[in-house]
């Protein structure tokens, strides 16, 4: 851990809502190489892939990415998606470690990356990730990772993503993959919202490979194919649906299910003393 006292470096507020944070000169990680900076911006949106961020933050500050490392895929203290790359770029006629960081929410990210010519400027925005705290995570309706079908057209509604079958519009299937609820009160509003039922005739059989034990139920209207599948536990239920679909339709659905991850757990709590919250300000 690279020294996440931050609170004696340099700060300045930019106009997209970004503060950058310098280091003081005698910074035991980045005193023998110069000058380090760190920046952070939050409620970004939309949210978008790590490699558009990187592209689109070189683009605007006049950079050319030399070279880029596999993406590192975190979970942050709160319990909240992140990822993390390591790049090379070219800045003025010099060249720079760039680590670019982003932690994913349902409708917008955080975006943190640090520029130095020390490689410690990686641990540190990876240092800084990780302790970066929402007071929404965990316990909160959210998004959950799958893999998404391959051609299938997605669009994100409020708490659901709704997926087109790639012959759309020509064929009606669709699948329907609402967010993760904790149990409780919240079930209730969020069903408000997707009333994703199976009728009574509807045939139920379990679900097997998924994540958390469900059933999955299913019927014909039409000729057409209608499932339901509901997976839940203690603290999480999680509901994805097919509408109109056919047999290969339903192993794509049931394939989609087996590959959902739960959110993940917060990891203990952080040191005492550390504040991270005067950053946002």
């Amino acid at each position: 851990m690279i020294g996440l006292d931050l609170t004696r470096w340099a700060r300045v507020q930019h106009a997209d809502g970004s503060v950058e944070l310098t280091a003081p000169p005698n910074h035991p990680g980045f005193a023998a190489h110069r000058r380090a900076t760190l920046r952070i911006r939050h409620g970004v949106r939309p949210i978008e892939v790590l490699d558009r961020v990187c592209d689109s933050l070189a683009a605007a500050r006049g950079w050319r990415i030399e070279r880029s490392d596999r993406t590192e895929r975190l979970v942050t203290r709160g319990g909240e998606y992140a990822a993390l790359r390591h790049l090379t770029a070219t800045v003025g006629d010099e060249t720079w470690s760039w680590p670019v960081g982003l932690i994913a929410g349902d409708e917008q990210m955080t975006v943190i990356d640090g520029l130095a010519r020390s490689p410690n400027i990686v641990a540190l925005v990876r240092d800084v990730l990780a302790e970066t705290l929402s007071v929404s995570a965990f316990q909160r309706i959210r998004m959950v990772p799958y893999r998404p079908p391959a051609g299938w057209f997605g669009v994100r509604r409020t708490m659901a993503t709704l997926w087109l079958a790639p012959e759309a519009p020509r064929a009606p299937a669709a699948i329907v993959v609402c967010d993760a609820v904790p149990r409780g009160p919240a079930e209730r509003t969020h069903t408000l919202l997707w009333p994703l039922e199976a009728p009574e005739h509807a045939a139920r059989i379990e679900i097997d490979g998924a994540v958390l034990p469900g059933e999955i139920a299913t019927w014909s209207v039409g000729g057409r194919i209608w499932a339901v599948v509901w997976l839940a536990d203690p603290r999480w239920s999680v509901r994805a649906a097919l509408q109109a679909g056919d047999d290969q339709h339903l192993v794509v659905l049931r394939d989609l299910v087996r590959s959902i991850e739960l959110p993940p757990l917060p990891t203990n709590a952080l040191p005492t003393g550390l504040d991270l919250g005067w950053m946002a300000t």
